[in-house]
């Protein structure tokens, strides 16, 4: 399996879509505002970055290209949204350039590079595990050949600090693994094998309790992704239970952002394929779908459809790659494409499962464009506010 960004792996990013139409239609109760935007190629492109919302109101992130090398930065917006440059990258052979979500802990700042480290990952480095703190950053973990490599989406934290993630690639089988960072150590906790199991593992999300839960996007039982659990038996071993595997139809396909909880323990996510495949540009795989999944007293998980995206020139389509929810259980997410303009959406869906979408991406560059295509989900903070990037940089999205 070769080295791959996130579009890739759901086969959903074509970048050179012709767009014949540049309106934005303002949606009632909702106010859109860039926040910061691409101020040139030294500042880089946040596009890939998920906004870490931290403890008084700042944003953290990180750009694929820019910074004194072009390799990168992590960035901080603070309250007043002004821009400080954390760290600059520099340069493969060292560090990589950054990816996915940030994790803060105890004033060190964690993320993960997919290139950089040990080289001779089919045809790409291995990638590693950063640590920043006072401006300073170190290598926590080198992946390599031998192990697990090209790390992927996110790190998620449990409440003793102790790091858990995913690779795309290696394990026993070359299918990726699920790895843990504890003391400055990297153990392995499970091996994917396959297509049964799962195969491509993506983002990962924490319980209060310490299990995982995640996606893969190929394997399972029809070999189209899975949505499976972690946990530790009495013994301290980790197993995988297989809590869904999509059909590729009507329930959805090739998942890749983690499921997120609600306060009954049900899970809800979206897939960029699956759904009706009947209709125009989605004829072939689908637009995607929102779904939820809920256990049965006997402990047996079901997936219901929250809501089918469609081919249409006003919806949302790939919704990618996960969702957020509010207080009151309003879900919101973005889609790499569709909308008025093509250039991908903000979109919102309620407790009925009626979609409203709150922004339409125009794909306009310079200091008053709002770019498009968002390749990252949103933040959401306590009073309602989403967060989220794109193309030409950090937006805000304020519910009235």
């Amino acid at each position: 399996m070769n080295f791959r960004s996130f579009c890739s792996v759901a086969h959903t990013c074509i970048l050179n879509a012709t767009v014949l139409a540049f309106s934005s239609l303002p949606v009632a109760g909702q106010t859109f505002t860039m926040l910061h935007t691409q101020s040139g190629n030294q500042d880089g492109s946040p596009q890939q970055s998920y906004l870490l919302l931290g403890e008084s109101g700042n944003l953290y992130g990180t750009t694929t290209s820019g910074g004194a090398s072009g390799y990168g930065t992590v960035f901080m917006l603070d309250s007043l949204r002004s821009e400080t440059v954390l760290y600059e990258f520099p340069g493969l052979t060292s560090f990589g350039i950054p990816h996915g979500i940030l994790v803060r802990h105890a004033g060190h700042t964690y993320g993960i590079v997919q290139n950089g480290g040990e080289p001779g990952c089919q045809n790409f480095d291995c990638g590693a595990v950063f640590d920043l703190i006072g401006g300073r950053a170190r290598i926590v973990h080198k992946f390599s050949p031998s192990e697990a490599y090209h790390p992927t989406g996110s790190l998620v934290k449990d409440a003793s600090g102790n790091l858990y993630g995913t690779t795309w690639d290696g394990g026993s089988v070359n299918h990726g693994t699920i790895y843990e960072i504890s003391g400055g150590e990297e153990r392995i906790l499970y091996n994917f094998d396959g297509p049964a199991d799962g195969v491509t593992p993506g983002f990962l999300t924490i319980d209060p309790s310490g299990n995982l839960y995640g996606v893969t996007s190929f394997g399972g039982s029809f070999g189209h992704g899975t949505v499976f659990e972690l946990s530790t038996n009495e013994n301290g071993a980790w197993s995988e239970q297989i809590l869904y595997s999509f059909r590729g139809k009507t329930d959805g396909g090739v998942p890749s952002g983690a499921p997120i909880f609600d306060g009954k323990g049900n899970l809800y996510g979206v897939t960029p394929q699956g759904g009706r495949n009947d209709v125009g540009t989605c004829r072939v795989n689908g637009c995607g779908v929102a779904y939820k999944l809920a256990r049965n007293s006997e402990g047996i998980w079901s997936e219901r459809v929250l809501y089918t995206f469609e081919a249409t020139a006003e919806d949302a389509r790939q919704p990618f790659p996960t969702l957020v929810r509010d207080k009151q259980g309003t879900l919101y997410g973005v889609s790499i494409y569709g909308g008025t303009n093509l250039y991908g959406t903000v979109y919102k869906i309620d407790h009925s499962g009626v979609e409203t979408i709150l922004h339409n991406f125009t794909g306009h560059f310079g200091h008053l464009g709002d770019g498009g295509q968002p390749l990252s989900g949103l933040t959401i903070d306590a009073s309602g506010n989403l967060y989220g990037t794109s193309s030409n940089g950090v937006f805000k999205i304020a519910p009235q």
